[in-house]
Order: C-alpha cells, then sequence, then structure tokens
C-alpha cells in the first residue's frame, strides 16, 4: 500500500478548526474554542480546540490529538481514511460519533488511585510529561507541584504545573495507582478519584474552627494563606483552600468538608472580552459573567445549604485580567480591609449583581480576631462563645511517632547521649545530653570530632564495631541518617527557651538548668515533650518561701501611692508584676506604658517597682533599643520585657518605635502565626515572642486602636507643690523593694506556685470583665491584668461575683476612652480636621478645616465666614460634596486632592475600607462629579456631623 504524501498529511492537520467545526458547533474562548465534548456525556463544554498549536484535548474524558486523531476517533475509522475524508470533505458531519466513555472505563478498570500513597514507596512522583504535537512529541518539565493530603495528613497525590513553549501552562493531576489485573503499582499522570479533594484537607481538619476562603487554584491559595498570616491573621482563625481542575471541575469536587464553615468565595479578577459571535462582541462582559464568578457561583449554588455562612469577595478594581493574591499586589494594597470592604452575602450579589452599589459587610475575620468577632461573624450571642473558648483546653502538641519496627525505648535510641530529633533538608537535628542544647549537623560536620561530640569513643566502638576495634563510621551514620529521616522534618520552633509554658496540661517553668513541671524538679533530658527544652543561662532560682497574700497587699498599696490619672491604674500595674514572670503561659498577655509629663515618675516607678520585682526574670532595655535586638536577646525566651524612655523625638525614632509597636501587638495572643526575617545567608528565621511589654515614656504613640487594645496607658499626673512629702513616702517605700534581694525570687516562687491558681482566676477575670465593659477585647486587656492584681494578694480562685466587685470598685473612664473609638472615627476626625486655602467673605484668603466648611454649607450651621458656594467648590475640590437632600456627605475617594490629603494622616492607612466601616456608611452606585472629575463615591450620614454642633462647631463629641 502507497504511503501517504507527508504533504496530504500537513494538508489533513492544519486546519483543525475547520474540520471539527463541521461535526461540532464550536464556540470562541478567546484565542481557543470550546464546546461539549462529543466523546462523552457533559452539560458544560470542557472540550478545547487550539488553532496556534492544532490540537484538540477535552479536560473531561483526556480524548485529545490533532484533527487526524479527532476524525478517527468520530467517525471510528483508519488513519488514511481520516485523512482522505479530511482532504476530500468526503461525508464529514453525518457520521454519530464513537463514545468515549467505554474506552475511559476500561482504562480506569485497570489502573486505580492508591489513598493514601503508602510511605514507604521508593518510587518518585514524576516531574516530565510526553505529549503529542502534531506528528511528533513533546516533552514538558513541571515547574510547580502541589501535594494533596487527606484529613489525616496522608499523601493522595499531586496537581503538576507545565509552563507551556511558546507561553500558557497546564495543570495535569499526578496519582499513585496500583492496576487491578497485574497488580502494578506506580505513579501514572491520572485524575484523583471522584468526588475528588480539595486542596486544604489537612489544614481544615487540623483547624475545625477556622473560617474558609476558597481561592481558585492551589498557587493562589498558598499565597493568600501566606499573606493572611502575614497580616496577623493565624490558621485558627483562618484557613484558604482550593480545589483541582478549575472550573469544569467543580460538579466533580467533595465539598462537604466546608459544611458548617463560614466560607468566603474569592474569584480571579477576570476582565474577558466578549467572544466573537456574541452580538457585544469585543466589549468586556460585566464580571457577574466573568469566568471566575460563574465558578464561585456554581459553587455557592453547591454549597449553600451546607455551609454556616457564605460570602462572595469582590477582586481588587484595577488589577489586571486573571489577577489573584500569587501576584503583586496593588500599591497601597491592605489585604484586610479589602476582605472587610469588599465582601458581602451572596445573596446579596446574585440579588443586585453590581458590587459596587452592595452596602457595607464586615467580614468576620477583622485586623485582630477575637471571639466576639467569631461570635458575631456565626449570628449568636458573643459571651458564650467567649466562654466555650476560654474553657476549651489547649490541643495537645503532636507527639514523635515511632517508625515500624522501631520504638523511643529501644537501648539504642535511648542511648543516654543524644536524641535523633529529625533532618530538614540538609540538616539533622540532635538534642546532646551533655550540653543540654539542640545541634544541627550538615554531612560535613560528621568527623571524628563531631561524631565524639555526640557520644565518647567507647559508645561508637561498642554498637558500631568496626575492624581492630574502631569504630565503624559508615554503618553509625548509616543508622543515624536512617533513624532521623524516620523521625521526619525537625522544626526548630519545637525548641523552648526560659519562662513559663504549658504543655500538654502540665504548667511548665524553664528556669535554664532545669524544669520545673507542675511544681516538680524536672531534668531537662528526663521531660519527654513534643518540644525541647534546652540548656540556657539560669534564671535566679524562686525562694523557699514564696511571698505571702499580706506582702502582696503592701505591692498593691506602694503602686495607689503613686499619682495616677485614674485610681485602676495601680491596680494594672501590680497585676503586671505578678503575671510577667509566668507570661509564656498565660491566653492572653496584657502591655502596659508608663506615661506622664517629665518629673511625674515613670521611670523611677519603672525601675524601682516592676524591674526590682521582676530583677533576673526580664529583659531590661533602653530606649533606643531596635525591634530585631529585642527579639534576638529573647530567642525562645518567654520572659518580660521594660523599656524605658521610648520616646518619639523624630521620624527615625518614630518608625523604630512603630516596628516594636508592631511585634508587641502580636505577642497578646497566642497565636499559630509567626514574624518571619531574612538573614544575608539566604536562611529564614522565624520568631514567635510571648513576652509581656511594660514601656514607659513622656510622649505615647499609638496610631491605630488595634495598639489601644493590647497596650493600656497608665497616666501619671504631673508633680505639684505640695506634693514633695507624698513623693518622699513613696520613693521611700520603692527603695525599700528596690534594696530587698530576695524580693524578686519570692514574687517568683509566688507565681510558680500559684500557676493553676493564676490561670483559673484569668478565665474569671476575663468573662466578668467582658461583661462589664460590653467586649471581649476589653475584658481580655483588663481582665487578665485585674486577675494578676487578685492573686497578687489571694491565694484561691475567686468567684465571678468577687470579680465583678474588684472590677466596679475602679472608675474606668479614662482607661476605656481610647478603645471606644475605633480607626473609623479616627479617619473621620483627621479628614475633618484637615485645613484647606479658601476666601472668606472679607475678601482675605484663611485656613479653615474641612468640618468648617462643611458647616457653613449647611443652612441650620452657617456660621457666614465662608461664601457658600466659595465652601462648596473647595470642598469638591477635594473630594467632598455635601448632599442635603438625602442627608450625607459624599466623598469621592479616587480624587486625586482627597487621596493625597489623606495620605499622610497616620488613622487613614485605607480611605475607602475605613469610610465605609463608619456606622451609616454605604456606596453611592456609580459614578459621581466632583469638580469635573468622575469618581466612585462613599456616603457617610451627615446629621451626627452637623447635628449637635455648638455655635463654636467642636466636633469633639463626633459620635460614630
Amino acid at each position: 500500500m502507497a504511503q501517504v504524501p507527508a504533504s496530504t498529511i500537513e494538508r489533513a492537520k492544519a486546519d483543525i478548526v475547520g474540520t471539527i467545526s463541521k461535526y461540532l458547533e464550536l464556540k470562541k474562548v478567546g484565542q481557543e474554542y470550546e464546546a461539549c465534548c462529543p466523546f462523552h456525556s457533559e452539560k458544560t463544554p470542557s472540550f478545547r480546540v487550539v488553532p496556534e498549536k492544532r490540537f484538540f484535548y477535552c479536560f473531561g474524558c483526556g480524548a485529545g490529538g490533532d484533527a487526524t486523531d479527532f476524525v478517527q476517533d468520530f467517525e471510528s475509522i483508519g488513519f488514511r481514511d481520516a485523512i482522505a475524508r479530511i482532504v476530500n470533505d468526503q461525508s464529514i458531519g453525518d457520521a454519530v460519533p464513537k463514545a468515549r466513555q467505554t474506552v475511559k472505563k476500561e482504562v480506569e478498570a485497570e489502573w486505580e488511585p492508591v489513598v493514601p500513597v503508602p510511605a514507604n514507596i521508593k518510587q518518585r512522583p514524576m516531574d516530565t510529561f510526553n505529549r503529542r504535537k502534531g506528528g511528533e512529541w513533546e516533552r514538558l518539565v513541571s515547574s510547580k507541584r502541589w501535594e494533596y493530603r487527606d484529613a489525616n495528613g496522608g499523601l493522595i497525590g499531586y496537581i503538576c504545573r507545565f509552563e507551556l513553549p511558546g507561553g500558557g501552562k497546564d495543570v495535569i493531576p499526578q496519582t499513585y495507582c496500583v492496576n487491578k489485573q497485574t497488580g502494578e503499582m506506580r505513579w501514572k499522570w491520572l485524575s484523583f478519584a471522584k468526588p475528588r479533594p480539595i486542596y486544604g484537607l489537612d489544614k481544615l481538619a487540623k483547624h475545625p474552627l477556622a473560617q474558609v476562603i476558597l481561592a481558585e487554584g492551589e498557587k493562589a491559595a498558598d499565597a493568600a494563606q501566606a499573606l493572611y498570616e502575614a497580616a496577623g491573621i493565624s490558621r485558627d482563625k483562618l484557613v484558604v483552600v482550593s480545589w483541582p481542575g478549575g472550573g469544569k471541575a467543580v460538579p466533580h469536587v467533595d465539598w462537604s468538608p466546608l459544611a458548617g464553615r463560614n466560607v468566603g468565595l474569592w474569584p480571579d479578577a477576570d476582565q474577558k472580552p466578549y467572544v466573537d459571535t456574541h452580538p457585544k462582541a469585543g466589549q468586556l462582559m460585566p464580571f457577574i459573567e466573568q469566568p471566575g464568578a460563574v465558578c464561585m457561583l456554581d459553587i455557592a449554588e453547591r454549597i449553600e445549604g451546607q455551609v454556616n455562612s457564605l460570602k462572595f469577595i469582590m477582586p481588587p478594581e484595577g488589577v489586571e485580567d486573571g489577577w489573584d493574591l500569587a501576584d503583586a499586589l496593588p500599591a497601597g494594597f491592605n489585604l484586610l480591609a479589602h476582605t472587610r470592604a469588599a465582601a458581602m452575602p451572596i445573596a446579596d450579589f446574585r440579588e443586585k449583581h453590581v458590587p459596587a452599589a452592595e452596602p457595607e459587610q464586615i467580614m468576620p475575620w477583622d485586623d485582630e480576631p477575637d471571639a466576639d468577632d467569631i461570635a458575631l461573624a456565626c449570628g449568636v450571642d458573643p459571651a458564650p462563645v467567649a466562654e466555650q473558648q476560654a474553657q476549651a483546653p489547649a490541643p495537645a502538641a503532636p507527639q514523635p511517632k515511632p517508625a515500624p519496627g522501631d520504638d523511643w525505648e529501644d537501648p539504642l535510641i535511648k542511648n543516654g547521649h543524644f536524641t535523633i530529633l529529625g533532618y530538614d533538608r540538609g540538616k539533622y537535628y540532635f538534642f546532646v545530653h551533655e550540653k543540654r542544647q539542640v545541634m544541627a549537623y550538615q554531612k560535613g560536620d560528621f568527623s571524628d570530632a563531631g561524631m565524639l561530640e555526640l557520644a565518647e569513643i567507647n559508645w561508637w566502638e561498642e554498637h558500631f564495631p568496626g575492624e581492630r576495634g574502631s569504630m565503624n563510621k559508615k554503618m553509625a551514620l548509616n543508622w543515624i541518617f536512617r533513624t532521623a529521616n524516620r523521625r521526619g522534618v525537625y522544626d526548630p520552633e519545637r525548641v523552648r527557651g526560659r519562662g513559663a509554658w504549658t504543655d500538654n496540661k502540665r504548667a511548665v517553668f524553664h528556669h535554664g538548668g532545669h524544669l520545673t513541671v507542675d511544681g516538680v524538679y524536672t531534668d531537662i533530658t528526663a521531660m519527654r515533650s513534643a518540644y525541647v527544652y534546652q540548656v540556657e543561662r539560669s534564671i535566679p532560682a524562686p525562694a523557699v518561701e514564696p511571698m505571702t497574700d499580706e506582702e502582696g497587699s503592701w505591692l498593691v498599696s506602694v503602686a495607689e501611692m503613686a499619682r495616677w490619672s485614674m485610681a485602676g491604674s495601680a491596680a494594672l500595674l501590680a497585676g503586671f508584676v505578678m503575671l510577667a514572670p509566668i507570661c509564656g503561659a498565660l491566653p492572653w498577655r496584657s502591655h502596659i506604658w508608663l506615661t506622664g509629663g517629665a518629673g511625674s515618675g515613670k521611670s523611677t516607678l519603672q525601675s524601682k517597682y516592676a524591674a526590682s520585682l521582676l530583677r533576673g526574670v526580664s529583659v531590661y532595655a533602653t530606649g533606643d533599643s531596635t525591634e530585631p535586638g529585642i527579639r534576638q536577646s529573647l530567642q525562645a525566651d518567654s520572659l518580660p520585657v521594660l523599656i524605658d524612655e521610648i520616646e518619639s523625638n523624630n521620624d527615625n525614632d518614630k518608625r523604630r518605635v512603630e516596628n516594636i509597636i508592631g511585634m508587641i501587638r502580636k505577642t497578646s495572643t497566642e497565636s499559630q502565626a509567626q514574624t518571619l526575617k531574612g538573614t544575608v545567608s539566604g536562611d529564614g528565621q522565624s520568631f514567635h515572642v510571648r513576652s509581656m511589654f511594660c514601656l514607659a515614656s513622656i510622649n505615647v504613640n499609638m496610631p491605630s486602636k488595634a495598639d489601644t487594645d493590647r497596650l493600656t496607658k497608665l497616666v501619671l499626673r504631673p508633680p505639684i507643690a505640695d506634693s514633695r512629702d507624698h513623693w518622699d513616702k513613696l520613693e521611700a517605700e520603692l527603695n525599700k523593694i528596690e534594696e530587698d534581694e530576695d524580693i524578686s525570687s519570692r514574687l517568683l516562687a509566688r507565681a510558680l506556685g500559684m500557676m493553676p491558681v493564676i490561670l483559673e482566676t484569668v478565665k474569671v477575670f476575663r468573662r466578668a470583665a467582658a461583661k462589664h465593659f460590653g467586649t471581649q477585647r476589653q475584658g481580655d486587656q483588663f481582665g487578665t491584668l485585674l486577675a494578676g492584681s487578685w492573686c497578687l494578694q489571694k491565694s484561691t480562685v475567686p468567684s465571678e461575683e468577687e470579680a465583678m466587685v474588684l472590677i466596679r470598685g475602679y472608675n474606668w473612664n479614662e482607661h476605656v476612652e481610647d478603645n471606644d473609638q475605633d480607626d473609623a472615627a479616627r479617619a473621620v476626625e483627621a479628614l475633618l480636621g484637615a485645613k484647606l486655602r479658601a476666601k472668606s467673605l472679607g475678601g482675605s484668603t484663611d485656613e479653615y478645616s474641612v468640618y468648617e466648611l462643611i458647616r457653613e454649607c449647611s443652612p441650620m450651621h452657617r456660621h457666614n465666614v465662608i461664601d457658600v458656594g466659595v465652601a462648596d467648590a473647595t470642598l469638591k475640590r477635594h473630594g467632598i460634596r455635601v448632599e442635603h437632600a438625602t442627608g450625607e456627605l459624599w466623598f469621592g475617594t479616587s480624587v486625586t486632592n482627597l487621596v493625597q490629603m489623606a495620605s499622610g494622616m497616620s488613622f487613614v492607612t485605607d480611605l475607602r475600607g475605613q469610610l465605609l466601616r463608619v456606622k451609616g456608611a454605604k456606596r453611592i452606585s456609580g459614578s459621581k462629579k466632583f469638580n469635573g472629575s468622575d469618581s466612585k463615591v462613599v456616603s457617610i450620614p451627615l446629621d451626627p456631623i452637623l447635628g449637635d454642633e455648638k455655635e463654636a462647631g467642636s466636633s469633639d463629641d463626633l459620635p460614630i
């Protein structure tokens, strides 16, 4: 039989779109075409034709090839007949396609994914994929591989990404399969078994109370998780997941693990035009019709009845087509603020279709999520949730598991010289018993000297004998490497330094050279734990006789002698010194900031009271210290930190102090999030500070509500002329504290001996304080410190009624006033106070606040110092409009002058997001004119600004 000429074959393959369109109705999507696959039954198209590469592929059943392959499969004919049909146009389009489902079932019957993948397999997953392109084979190498794991952490398989020559990408699943006929097992390019798993099942299982964001694709999910954690949202609060296969695979996914969760759907920022065959061809499709939005709505229909709440999160504006959180963030983008501002209930999204017209919806994850946030997100009363969380025991740390055929009690493993902890890439970790420290070895460190550092020569020679009584080093290293590999990857974060810790419901205090576990002396090498306590410089030993209740009451009375602006400050300071020695074991770490004018005594109180009582168990730093310096000084220790004269006298000081405050903010809760820092060597370092801080300065730099929620100002009044005698008496008492060399050890003994009582007392006071102050955050902050004050004077756990009596015994107005005003209110105040130049009625050009210009635009509040038209025009030039008809104040959030005016204001970090958080704020549909410029608009109620305005025009009582 004559061979088909190459030119004829090329002609047959050249116009794949023309050939297939004679069999199927193709729809153009971008540079490709799609249709419902003729080789298996489907309702949504998964069949794609790529004219540039002259091939087709079905994501549903796996059919693929060039034009001749399509005709062969469709008509059930051979290669030569297919060439003739195409070239001569013989009877094309009349055939009935051969159902590929039969072929597919045969393949599925032959190979079946094994789940979970056995842990002991030797075969590595594949990195290359060979595909047919035209008449040749093309070898692709994967650029990225994502692990899919089940709820128990078992490996299910991989999704591999391939960068295609000439641009574009492809993602292909890989599973470990068994041949049901032969029993052969190997990796294959085969999809996960249906229903397919969610990407992140292991994270969902580890964090059963976490809320969920669903992103498009594994890469976007990983990037989003990292961004939220960097912003302070730990995984126990929020988990980001995805699914395999993209939009076409939504029907094949098992969505049941999302049941009962609060879920946010975050699609890609698609900006696709209508296809050529559409009446609006070339025009940008509305977002509701974009592929990402359609895909997320499909998911919403499948999970809506199962999840607790469901919200749609709009991607930011002004980004490129297809943008997601794995791409570069827009300039000035604030992830948390955007999440709050752009999220809306799914029902609202469906109903209105236009996201810009949606009313503001506060997302349950806030800047610093707390029990109130979670409770409100679930639609229940915050108090029971807070109580439930406070009472729930912390999950036990995962214990290392012996490998099959191995045991921790094996004499060789339990050798008394060193413990093999595990490995991480090229490093092997040991706990050396003689040194009582963790050591990291690389392969080059296993010299003779390195081996002898781990154990004495006789031990090596006894267990790994070589020729002539020497050590068989290869045999020893083989045992070390195999044992480390069985132990698994070691996390250096499991090293715990000095201070107090909770460990599997045990109260542990690390003294440096030994431990106290539930009050019992314990050698560091005898501690059985998932954590490693290594030897450090010793903390002064606690006294044999702990501080008495009477002595603790005296310390409270000394604190009360200071000239506080509010009497409750004394109890908070006393509570701080009681809790500080065991701060690492606390569920909430409260911080204080002593402040007052020159000569008020703040530095004296810090040094002679706080520092003297915490002598030997604290880090005492000067005000010019830096955040990296404090972190590196602490390392893995959970010790309190005192910083004196932490002033912000210039821009450099301000930035340095703000960095320290940022670190302090992250220490308050026992979050999973860590501070990650780079090093000159290229190795990352992670820090998780668990300290309580006491700062002292004249000026206080706390620009955000997140800071005032965690750092309580204790204000000292300035000295008066006749206060010398009073100060002398206070200083005499402070000198007694400073000169008593054993007082800190007696306080430490009291704190350690009472640790279980203290932890229970903290729970009681946090509940009582939350009820008294009205928010769980204030309950955490003030309740924790007041629990310390109670435990300094009493040795029993109080009832909630007793705690409430102590709380109500003080006036807290000054302490809560900063907490009562959130960042949104501060942002509005900052905007209203901004100065603009305008011409007065007298003809002179003067500066007027934005508030004064708004007042002049109001007939009922006008002071007649500026012409109404001038005031209105000045405001509009700066993106502000007074709408009397609706009683609203409009802000054009994209007007350049307004953006520039807000950029220098400390409270206005996300102008649009913060305005939308103001009570009564809403988005105004469509763009509005401001002095000739179009802008999107946020409105806030005008009445709260002007309703109570006095003749003097004060805005101090702005009720927002």
